[in-house]
């Protein structure tokens, strides 16, 4: 008869114990049925652990948009909306200062929108590694929609940007001793309509978030700190968020080079923005304007086109743009590894 799962075929010599004959036959096939037993008990003992394990689910593939900024399970983090409150007030406070002292000298636009530049290269350079370096409430709302980060977080951000454009206007106001004009980012109705400036706001922060989500992609292949491209081993970093703190190590070419690409595209759309003056940030315009409160005729442009400019760029790069849905890319931007939530967990 065939032997079963659990038990060996009998050899000749075990046979020959089998028989009663005497103490030593008997002792030895006791001693056998025991060793067997024993076997048999391990074998049993190690499918019953194998049926209680549970089946290891596969990590879910990540959305095919990159991820970014902040994990989205994480909803408070005072160290991160502290960065975007003194991030947002230095980018405003160096880009109000440059347009007011650049008011002094006649046609001299390109100081101002130099002093953009460098101000938004600077701080992304520094508070990316702790918050991502948003600085924008319509980076934040572009970030928002393609789930990326909580909503709580995302509030947060926002009132943290707001009230750091205030913070750096008022400083502005304190320093110059008053605001000029050029602070302001207005329409020139000269030579638009608000329909126009409307779609020149809206098209410019089109271009400038997709440059955005594009040099976080691109500048990758700088990093030679990058992690492993695997979405489940990304999960099992964001376990150890203090160990990912010390491993991560951003390398200083990926750094500067993610700040330059976006510094520059500030700075291409801010020389040709004399439409409106090339705002593409919500609240680098209330900033002033609530200081000084001067709410302009046409104010709601810069409340209304970059959100919806940012919102397009987004789903354009999530769905057109991006070449693979499955690679798990690591955004080098981030200190934390993520993977992007479904839509439902946007609410815990």
């Amino acid at each position: 008869m065939k032997a079963s799962r659990y038990e060996e075929p009998l050899h000749d010599e075990d046979e020959k114990y089998d028989r009663p004959a005497g103490k030593k036959g008997a002792s030895k096939t006791s001693m056998d049925e025991l060793e067997r037993g024993q076997r048999k008990d391990l074998v049993a003992n190690e499918i019953e652990l194998e049926d209680k394990q549970e089946p290891v689910e596969e990590a879910p593939i990540t959305s095919n948009i990159v991820p970014f900024f902040t994990h989205p399970d994480i909803i408070f983090d005072w160290r991160a909306v502290l960065g975007e409150f003194i991030g947002t007030m230095l980018f405003v406070l160096i880009g109000t200062l440059s347009s007011q002292y650049s008011s002094q000298v006649p046609g001299d636009y390109i100081r101002g929108s130099l002093g953009h530049i460098f101000g938004l290269i600077i701080v992304i350079h520094v508070f990316a590694p702790i918050s991502g370096g948003h600085v924008n409430p319509a980076v934040t709302i572009c970030v928002l929609v393609t789930r990326n980060i909580g909503i709580m977080s995302g509030i947060l951000y926002l009132i943290a940007q707001c009230l750091g454009a205030v913070v750096g206007s008022s400083l502005t106001l304190w320093i110059s001793g008053g605001i000029d004009g050029a602070v302001f980012i207005l329409p020139n109705d000269d030579i638009t309509t608000a329909l126009r400036g409307f779609t020149s706001e809206l098209l410019m922060t089109f271009m400038f978030v997709t440059t955005i989500f594009g040099a976080a992609v691109k500048v990758k292949h700088l990093n030679t700190q990058s992690y492993a491209s695997a979405p489940h081993q990304a999960s099992k970093m964001v376990e150890n968020e203090s160990k990912i703190f010390l491993e991560v190590n951003f390398e200083p070419i990926a750094k500067i080079v993610s700040a330059l690409y976006i510094g520059l595209a500030l700075g291409a759309n801010a020389m040709a923005g004399a439409l409106t003056g090339a705002c593409m940030n919500p609240a680098r315009a209330l900033g002033p304007m609530l200081i000084s409160w001067s709410f302009y005729k046409h104010c709601w442009i810069y409340y209304t086109a970059p959100f919806l400019g940012a919102i397009f760029a987004a789903l354009m790069f999530e769905f057109v743009l991006t070449p693979n849905k499955a690679c798990g890319r690591i955004c080098n931007l981030c200190p934390k590894t993520h993977q992007v939530m479904k839509l439902g967990q946007m609410w815990k």
